[in-house]
């Protein structure tokens, strides 16, 4: 009887032992599974950060280069009509009805970066629409100033045409140099 005793107390501490092992199986396994899930998560929200940063910069992109391709249609009309200006010529109507729809253009392009940001790209966009604007008003303004043949004004307004020509170039320089900078961060 000792060594049946013994061989049920064997069964038995086999028994416990198994179940000790199968119940450290089971705990590794859904260790094993959370860490698994932890590192699945983290994957995950680290593919759509980078999707995400790959989808605004594409947005940015688009942006800036819709407002270079309307800066670029702006600056023949301008030139257009700032070449009279500092003649003194009056300007025929088709140059500024040339002028009109690209400074449009312009400005509606330089609104979509604020949905895009950064705040440094927002600021150059905003500092090229108001340019484009003031130049833009200032040559529409040009033929009655011209025409109250008072040449004190006349002056005044051929020097703020080219001030703000230049002030129109020097904006879209800073847009150039801002989009570079903020396009390039975001790789």
């Amino acid at each position: 009887m000792d060594q049946g005793i013994a061989a049920a107390l064997a069964g038995v501490a086999g028994l416990v032992g198994a179940g000790i092992g199968g119940l450290a199986t089971a705990y590794g396994a859904r260790v094993g599974a959370q860490k698994a899930l932890e590192s699945v998560q983290m994957q995950v929200q680290q593919q759509a950060a980078a999707e995400h940063s790959h989808w605004l910069r594409d947005h940015r992109r688009q942006a800036c280069s819709d407002i270079t391709v309307a800066w670029t249609q702006m600056v023949t009309p301008v030139a257009a009509c700032l070449s009279p200006i500092r003649e003194g010529e009056a300007l025929h109507d088709d140059r500024l009805i040339a002028l009109e729809p690209t400074a449009d253009a312009l400005a509606n392009a330089c609104t979509l970066t604020s949905l895009w940001g950064p705040d440094r790209l927002i600021a150059a966009t905003s500092k090229l629409r108001e340019a484009s604007s003031d130049l833009a008003i200032a040559i529409a303004r040009w033929n009655a100033i011209q025409e109250t043949g008072d040449q004190t004004a006349i002056d005044t307004q051929q020097r703020l045409c080219v001030t703000l020509r230049d002030d129109f170039a020097d904006a879209h320089g800073q847009f150039v140099h801002t989009s570079r900078t903020v396009l390039e961060n975001l790789r």
